[in-house]
């Protein structure tokens, strides 16, 4: 008998019937494990979104909170000191400048906008017209904070239109001409005084005699009508 007769006559193994058994369990077992695992997925990136959730309104609640037991300006609230000499009126043409004795004053000007009327009218700061007389629509005020003979300080604050009167702090100064007091303001604020009280202001006895001379006698004095 050759050797290539004894290689076929050896009897062959035949497969064992629990082999195609444990590759079944293996899958069984593989798919269990990946359903376990998407399951742990899905708990832990829902506990992960109601963790977000809830961080979420607490840091809304808390700010709303906060934002509702504090005002809405963080500015603080200066105190008054008596006016002195800078109490009065001081005016140029139709804007003025009123301090009262206690240091709490009001600043008043117009816009040179007509208010108007009926539906579409203008919700900017605009001037009311009453008869022949303007009722300006610009408004601020002004607390001075420390007074001397000659100079004080002030803040202004509530300005209704800040590219105007902005608020800011302010130097005050009295000076005069032909014996009659002037008021000066100016502020080292970046934001510039661009209306009237960027130049000197009338007290009433400015104003009597400014109106009762010649622009031509009175050069240096402007208090308008």
């Amino acid at each position: 008998m050759t050797g290539n007769q004894l290689l076929l006559d050896r009897p062959t193994r035949a497969p064992s019937g629990e082999e195609p058994l444990d590759i079944e369990v293996l899958f069984k077992e593989a798919r269990r494990r990946q359903r376990r695992r998407r399951a742990f997925v899905a708990v832990g990136t829902t506990a992960a979104v109601i963790a977000i959730v809830v961080s979420a309104v607490t840091v809304v609640g808390g700010a709303s909170n906060r934002e509702t037991s504090r005002p809405h300006s963080t500015a603080p609230i200066p105190t008054a000191v008596p006016a002195g000499a800078f109490a009065g009126n001081w005016s140029l043409h139709t804007s003025s400048l009123t301090i009262k004795p206690d240091g709490h004053g009001s600043i008043v000007y117009p816009f040179d906008v007509r208010c108007g009327g009926g539906i579409g009218a203008s919700s900017f700061p605009c001037d009311a017209w009453v008869g022949n007389r303007i009722v300006p629509g610009g408004r601020a005020e002004i607390t001075l904070t420390k007074v001397g003979k000659t100079t004080a300080m002030g803040r202004i604050a509530g300005s209704n239109d800040q590219a105007v009167v902005p608020d800011v702090n302010v130097d005050l100064r009295l000076g005069s001409v032909y014996g009659v007091r002037l008021l000066y303001v100016s502020s080292k604020s970046v934001r510039p005084l661009r209306s009237f009280l960027a130049v000197p202001l009338c007290s009433a006895a400015a104003r009597l005699y400014y109106a009762s001379h010649a622009i031509q006698s009175a050069p240096l004095l402007s208090c308008g009508a």
